[in-house]
C-alpha cells in the first residue's frame, strides 16, 4: 500500500467525520460531483438515488442532524484498505439525544441514543465517488 493513497483515504475519512459532526459543507471537500450513495432500502430515512452530488449529500447530513442534539460520531475501526480496488473501509460509532424529530419508535425526546455503522468509500484517483454505509440503533435508555 502506497503512503500517498493510506493518506488519502485519512484524509478523506478526517473531513468525512467533520462533515457530519461540524459543518456539512465538508461534503464539498470530500464526495465528487458525481458520487453514489448506497444503503439498504430497509428503514432507509432517504432514497439514497437522491444523493448524487456534494450539494445534496450535504443537505441529507444537515436534516439528519437536525434530529438529535450533540450527535458525534468517532472511529471505531479502520481503515481496512483496497489500493488496487480504490477502496477503503471504516467502522464507526454516533452518539447523541434523541430530540422526538425522527419518527423511529425509539425517539423519546432527552433519551441518549448510540449508533453503530461501516462506511466503505470507493475512490476514483483523489475523489470518492460512492460509499456504501450501514448503520443501526445499538443503545437507547
Amino acid at each position: 500500500m502506497s503512503l500517498n493513497f493510506k493518506n488519502l483515504v485519512e484524509e478523506k475519512w478526517e473531513t468525512w467525520l467533520k462533515m457530519w459532526n461540524e459543518n456539512e459543507r465538508h461534503a464539498f471537500d470530500v464526495v465528487s460531483h458525481k458520487f453514489k450513495l448506497h444503503m439498504p432500502d430497509v428503514n432507509a430515512t432517504i432514497n439514497p438515488e437522491d444523493i448524487t452530488s456534494p450539494e445534496t449529500l450535504a443537505a441529507w447530513v444537515r436534516d439528519f442532524r437536525s434530529k438529535f442534539d450533540g450527535l458525534k460520531y468517532r472511529t471505531e475501526f479502520g481503515p481496512l484498505i483496497d489500493e488496487e480496488g480504490g477502496i477503503a473501509a471504516f467502522r464507526w460509532i454516533g452518539t447523541a439525544k434523541w430530540l422526538g424529530k425522527t419518527g423511529w419508535n425509539l425517539d423519546t425526546p432527552g433519551d441518549p441514543v448510540t449508533f453503530v455503522g461501516v462506511d466503505i468509500f470507493k475512490f476514483e484517483g483523489d475523489e470518492v465517488v460512492e460509499v456504501w454505509t450501514q448503520g443501526a440503533v445499538t443503545l437507547t435508555t
